[in-house]
C-alpha cells in the first residue's frame, strides 16, 4: 500500500487511515495463506514418505506377463503380488 509502512506486527505508520486498514487485512490474509500453505507442505511430504516407505517395503516380485489366446479373442494376461 503506498505510503505505508507496516511490519509482521502491524507496526508501523500510515499517512491514511483506510489504507492502513486495507494494509492491516492485507497483512493477515498473507498469515493465514502462510499457515495454509505450511499445512499442505507437511501433508505433502508426509505423502511423499508414506508412499515411499510402501514402495521400497512392497515385495520385488516380478510381474509374469503371459500371451493368451481363445477362440472368440486374443490378449495379454499380467499377474503379480504387492
Amino acid at each position: 500500500i503506498e505510503n505505508c509502512t507496516l511490519d509482521r506486527n502491524y507496526q508501523g505508520t500510515c499517512e491514511n487511515p483506510t489504507a492502513q486498514q486495507v494494509a492491516i487485512d492485507k497483512l493477515a490474509l498473507a498469515h493465514r495463506n502462510e499457515i495454509a500453505a505450511k499445512i499442505v507442505l507437511t501433508g505433502s511430504v508426509l505423502a511423499i514418505v508414506g508412499a515411499a516407505a510402501v514402495w521400497y517395503t512392497a515385495p520385488k516380485e516380478r510381474v509374469v506377463i503371459t500371451p493368451t489366446a481363445t477362440t472368440s479373442s486374443v490378449g495379454v494376461s499380467l499377474a503379480g503380488h504387492f
